[in-house]
């Protein structure tokens, strides 16, 4: 199932995968995967960038570098993690929450 909700200021997608839950658990929790996910045509972002902090309260960072050479740090911190369900984190500039 895929689906997309607004529930008051809370955008809410939702995507089912036809992959098992340890795939993509290992795909959101390590560097070179979280490199290519947050990359692509837009920027790109050099796995050596990716660091883990894989605990609630924790954080992952990475770099954004764009096409004209201008790098951006992002800065997540981990809300909930239930090894192979469940991975909250918060982008804590903007407050936006991601469950992966």
């Amino acid at each position: 199932m895929t689906g997309t909700e607004l529930h008051g200021d809370e955008l809410i997608a939702e995507r089912h995968l036809a992959a098992s839950p340890e795939r993509v658990w290992a795909a959101f929790t390590s560097p070179a995967s979280i490199a290519a996910f947050w990359g692509g045509s837009h920027a790109t972002v050099p796995a050596g960038s990716v660091a883990i902090d894989l605990r609630p309260g924790g954080e992952f960072t990475l770099d954004t570098r764009a096409p004209d050479g201008r790098t951006r740090r992002l800065r997540f911190v981990y809300v909930r993690v239930t090894a192979p369900h469940e991975l909250v984190f918060d982008e804590p500039v903007t407050g936006l929450r991601q469950p992966a």
